[in-house]
């Protein structure tokens, strides 16, 4: 599950857009829009707390490890390259903080 860990973020800022851009030209009802926008927030909710549990109560050969890489299935790339320093963006999932940003 924790493979998904990208979409956490990503589900509200969908919601707002839609809320944004679609909820005026169609003219969603008010009803309509505070189900988008809660829907999508408890949607990264519950997959960020599945996430937690998947990899807190797996068996995996990973568990010693603090955090997920690229490698392991988290997300991330390269922001700003350069000589000896590199600036990366990503997703980390860490068993005692959930999702966090780098």
């Amino acid at each position: 599950m924790y493979r998904y860990i990208w979409l956490v973020p990503l589900l509200p800022l969908a919601g707002a857009a839609i809320n944004g851009l679609l909820g005026r030209k169609f003219r969603f009802s008010e009803r309509l829009i505070g189900g988008v926008a809660v829907g999508s927030i408890a949607l990264a909710f519950l997959l960020s707390i599945m996430a937690v549990w998947s990899y807190g109560f797996s068996n995996d050969a990973r568990w010693p490890q603090p955090y997920l890489t690229s490698e392991d299935g988290g997300f991330g790339f390269t922001w700003i390259p350069g000589g000896a320093v590199e600036l990366t963006q990503g997703t980390r999932e860490r068993v005692s903080a959930g999702t966090m940003k780098q």
